[in-house]
């Protein structure tokens, strides 16, 4: 997987400087570019990648603030955009060469004037024919951060976005939007069938189709069959792994052969005894701990969408043992990439070999293929998340999960909930013969 890192050159400089983006995709893959934005450096924050904004928790009340708190949140919603569509294009030319990379940079971002041809500029409100450049216009008016009525879609929403307007192009490239009906959605349904996507997959993109009409439907000419679309989830046949207490202490007291993999095992252990996604989890640093055991930082996910995204979690015990091991410092840093290599090697390596019903991304088809694997294989960054909701919450209450793991509502602390009905039917046992005892 590639990854980006945004970066000045030139420090100290009281003149605005670019920003650079270096586009690291394997290891003889390192190339950097520069991009259209520039800040001045000492505005500059090297840890989030973005422009500092004094205004995440405070509203100006002069003119001049507030142009400059929309200034500074433009800059940094397009350096977001800017990530996600290299990424984009490096998931979909995953053997481009530096010179296509610099080649598309130049075309998107420094696109220069045709003296024998005119290109007819579209007017700047005026809705597309087609549905795929819909998408795209759907795209960069939800990317829009309108005070007090929109916050900015996430960089995941966008790169799915980006994802359906590229397999409607591959479908039917001359769609148009007044064609998306009950026709097209079986017929793209079918498509993407052939193409092994699983049911999920479909009824995801669908959803979001749907959701796109109904955003032009008072705006242009439209179909009004999606707007009567109705979905069936298909029940899951298999569970998503998680890791017991048993099995995190099999982990944890097991030796391994290698530096890097003890490494990634403190980290796995941190993460699931935190529940933190791994974008952040990666990046924890032991200067943030406040009061011994917390830990303060802030979600890189929802950093932009939100003034919200500051957090504050617990460090349990075994995490503060991992942190005295190493003189208080946390696990070295590694790629997403390289994390979720190694720890399918330490759940090897520490035995995790039972057979369980799991899906696995197939290397040829890149789709996810349900059948019986041995656990190692199923073990992902995303497994400490449901680990850590699933142990602990029979023993926190939801408000609390919610407070280690960032997450906003119930629902989603209920879809990372993998306990087994005998199990939660034990913890209410349990609860009762305690108020039992009382009374």
């Amino acid at each position: 997987m590639a990854t980006t890192k945004l970066f000045l050159r030139v420090k100290n400089s009281p003149t605005p400087t670019t920003i650079n983006l270096r586009i690291n995709n394997g290891r003889s893959f390192d190339l950097t570019v520069r991009t259209p934005y520039k800040v001045i450096s000492n505005e500059w924050d090297e840890q989030t990648q973005r422009r500092r904004n004094p205004f995440e928790k405070t509203t100006p009340r002069n003119p001049e603030g507030k142009q400059l708190k929309k200034e500074i949140e433009t800059l940094n919603n397009n350096l977001t955009l800017l990530e996600v569509d290299f990424q984009n294009f490096i998931t979909i030319n995953p053997n481009a060469s530096k010179d296509e990379v610099k080649k598309y940079i130049e075309d998107k971002y420094f696109p220069t004037k045709s003296a024998n041809k005119k290109v007819a500029t579209p007017k700047k409100n005026e809705i597309p024919e087609l549905f795929s450049e819909c998408i795209e216009f759907y795209i960069r008016e939800k990317s829009k951060r309108i005070t007090g009525k929109q916050i900015p879609i996430s960089v995941a929403t966008h790169k799915k976005l980006t994802t359906i307007k590229n397999n409607i192009i591959k479908y039917k490239k001359s769609l148009k939007l007044n064609q998306v009906d009950d026709n097209f959605r079986d017929n793209f349904t079918q498509w993407m069938q052939d193409l092994q996507y699983s049911s999920s997959t479909i009824i995801k993109d669908l959803k979001y189709i749907k959701s796109i009409i109904k955003h032009f439907s008072k705006k242009a000419k439209i179909s009004i069959d999606p707007l009567n679309w109705e979905f069936i989830t298909e029940k899951q046949d298999f569970t998503f792994p998680i890791l017991s207490f048993k099995e995190l202490e099999q982990i944890e007291n097991t030796i391994y052969p290698h530096e890097y993999l003890e490494n990634a095992k403190d980290w796995l252990i941190i993460g699931c005894y935190t529940g933190a996604r791994v974008s952040d989890l990666l990046n924890f640093n032991h200067k943030n701990i406040i009061e011994d055991n917390l830990l303060q930082f802030s979600q890189k996910k929802i950093q932009n969408q939100t003034n919200d995204a500051e957090e504050i979690i617990f460090l349990h015990p075994k995490i503060i043992k991992i942190l005295n091991k190493r003189e208080g410092q946390f696990p070295r840093k590694i790629s997403d990439q390289r994390f979720n290599e190694y720890i399918k090697i330490v759940a090897k390596t520490a035995g995790l070999t039972n057979i369980m019903l799991g899906g696995k991304i197939d290397k040829k088809t890149k789709k996810k293929k349900v059948e019986e694997y041995e656990k190692w294989e199923l073990v992902t960054s995303h497994i400490m998340r449901r680990t850590f909701v699933t142990l602990f919450v029979g023993i926190l209450d939801k408000d609390l999960i919610k407070t280690q793991t960032g997450h906003k509502t119930d629902e989603m602390v209920n879809h990372y909930d993998k306990t087994a009905k005998i199990d939660k039917a034990k913890q209410v046992r349990e609860k009762f013969e305690t108020i039992l005892k009382i009374s």
